[in-house]
């Protein structure tokens, strides 16, 4: 009897009892595995969201650079200046690369972007409009704002001379097969012996940075003749890096715009997709027709204009602005999205897809107006 009773006291769990236990601990794995998915889908999304501004950040700085930097030593047309001091000065405005207006073309291209990005008529709910989709052109005279001082007065050759600089460290972003032109900053023109439309084009051959003072060694590659030059190449003229793509082009352009699409680089193949859902596009950097792929996820681009009497303007319907030398500032507004988050969120849909804005206002700097 005692056996009994004492195996009866060890008796195992019944089976109500094992299924309560096992629905217990579902109950509270599910609560766990429900907390663990939806952190999962917030970082995703969040890490998505700091990629995305990222992106804006990037897309804002690349063009408020460029747009400082427009129209330095070659602006501006509307006032273009005259001297009868040197042959050269005397040159007509188009040649030389005589004084150009630092924003060659302010246009609304949103025409070419109707078929990749959501327009008001067919967005969905949540899913952002199409903002525009803007092209800005920029003059500049060194597309990678690349510059150096000529130390003292010296003559130009049709073969190889070394040009002195007025410090080690403005060397220091020139490198050997490069190419530049000299500039005469006073005039805003190159510094050009005859009327000639490319102006004098030269190779750096050498780089002295340790020389007192410091030099590059240049050889002529093309253009004018500068060993007919009537003064030489004179002290605080300036040396400006230029593209290697399309040289021949002065002053070098610079084209912002969205892409891969009609009218901006249609065929680049670097632009990030995430699926086909994926409705951005890529903010692309033109220099002399050379494409480069600046950010990704981006579906709206647009600039408007404040002007000299102080009026802020847009450009819409594929128009340009009628007047481009009276523009003070830009103001830039860059629309990102995300394109692999919304089925993620709470939706799950493409239309619950994050959006972010990003605006800044930049001043011309460049901009030579002389009464």
């Amino acid at each position: 009897m005692t056996i009994y009773r004492m195996l009866r006291n060890h008796r195992g769990f019944t089976l109500v009892e094992i299924l309560i236990v096992a629905l217990m601990i579902g109950l509270v794995l599910g609560a766990v595995y429900s907390l663990y998915s939806a952190n999962q889908r917030t970082a995703y999304v969040q890490d998505k969201v700091v990629d995305l501004q990222q992106n804006l950040r990037i897309t804002i700085e690349s063009i408020a650079r460029d747009i400082r930097n427009a129209g330095f030593l070659c602006s501006d047309a509307r006032f273009a200046i005259k001297s009868a001091l040197h042959t050269y000065d005397n040159t007509p405005d188009v040649i030389n690369g005589n004084t150009k207006q630092p924003i060659n073309t302010a246009a609304d291209s949103s025409a070419n972007y109707a078929a990749l990005l959501p327009t008001t008529a067919d967005a969905s709910p949540g899913q952002p409009t199409r903002v525009h989709a803007d092209m800005l052109i920029l003059n500049t005279a060194s597309p990678a704002a690349t510059f150096a001082k000529i130390a003292e007065n010296q003559m130009g050759s049709t073969g190889s001379f070394d040009l002195k600089v007025t410090t080690a460290a403005s060397l220091d972003s020139f490198n050997d097969n490069e190419l530049i032109r000299i500039i005469n900053p006073t005039y805003h023109k190159q510094a050009t012996a005859s009327v000639d439309p490319d102006g004098t084009l030269f190779k750096i051959t050498d780089i002295q940075r340790d020389a007192t003072p410091p030099f590059m060694t240049v050889q002529f590659e093309s253009g004018a003749d500068p060993g007919l030059l009537p003064d030489g190449f004179k002290k605080d003229f300036v040396i400006a890096k230029i593209s290697n793509v399309n040289p021949g082009t002065y002053p070098a352009n610079i084209t912002y715009c969205l892409g891969p699409a009609n009218g901006c680089a249609p065929t680049v193949t670097s632009c990030p997709q995430e699926g086909a859902n994926d409705r951005t596009l890529c903010l692309i950097r033109l220099e002399n027709g050379a494409a480069d792929v600046i950010a990704s996820r981006i579906s709206g681009l647009q600039f408007t204009y404040l002007h000299d009497d102080g009026t802020e303007s847009a450009v819409v319907g594929g128009a340009t602005l009628p007047d481009l030398g009276a523009i003070r500032a830009v103001r830039i507004t860059v629309t990102g999205q995300t394109a692999s988050a919304g089925a993620l969120i709470s939706g799950g849909t493409s239309t619950a897809e994050k959006t972010r804005v990003l605006q800044n206002m930049v001043r011309l700097q460049n901009r030579l107006i002389m009464n």
